[in-house]
């Protein structure tokens, strides 16, 4: 799913392999003409990153949809496999070393080019204490470990030049609307009030930290 996304834009070409896999080889080949448009030249590449997901193939071992006329990419059926990681509110295993092998196959399609991790964050059900605090140690544990799979990646001479956590605010989550919390920082919907929550204040201290140790 990302080669097939990251070699047109990275390399001007899909996969040939994938598209082989999914018999979408004939239907890719006439749409090519935009290909030198979306293999423009890039800054950076910037990569958004909750988890990994192990996949098989189904047991019947036909990967085509008969209700499409034409296979389209994303049609292929899988079964998701659950590997027995924790998993955050929205389902999503956790897996910080996904980071690092994510940053290094990006980095050997496009060896030249900067990385940014431009999101990360998790969701969790926080809650608030009789004195305004949320204590939300699952996602400061989070941030923690995929923090460290950064440091690791550039430890291995990955060009990993930025991290943003996501999110700083709690925010509208697509379809589960107010439901799903990822900020560090806690909006009470009503009053609008915010309140730094233990995984922003781990945070602030790391980035004051890594500040402190480059002075």
């Amino acid at each position: 799913a990302n080669r097939l996304f990251l070699e047109p834009v990275l390399l001007g070409r899909y996969p040939a392999d994938v598209l082989a896999d999914t018999g979408t080889t004939q239907w890719f080949a006439e749409r090519s003409d935009d290909l030198a448009t979306i293999a423009a030249p890039l800054d950076f590449v910037g990569i958004n990153y909750y988890s990994a997901h192990t996949v098989a193939a189904p047991e019947d071992g036909r990967f085509d949809d008969p209700s499409l006329a034409t296979p389209t990419p994303g049609s292929e059926r899988v079964v998701t496999v659950d590997t027995g990681a924790e998993k955050t509110q929205m389902g999503w295993e956790i897996h910080p070393d996904g980071l690092v092998e994510t940053l290094e196959m990006v980095h050997a399609l496009a060896p030249d080019t900067h990385l940014y991790v431009t999101e990360n964050g998790s969701a969790w059900p926080d809650e608030v204490t009789p004195g305004g605090r949320v204590k939300d140690e699952d996602r400061r544990r989070y941030l923690a470990a995929h923090l460290d799979a950064c440091a690791r990646a550039v430890e291995r001479g990955l060009p990993l030049k930025g991290y943003f956590c996501w999110s700083l605010l709690d925010n509208f989550e697509w379809a589960f609307g107010y439901d799903r919390r990822f900020g560090i920082v806690r909006v009470d919907y009503e009053t609008q009030q915010r309140t730094v929550k233990l995984s922003g204040e781990y945070y602030r201290d790391v980035i004051a930290a890594e500040r402190s140790g480059r002075e």
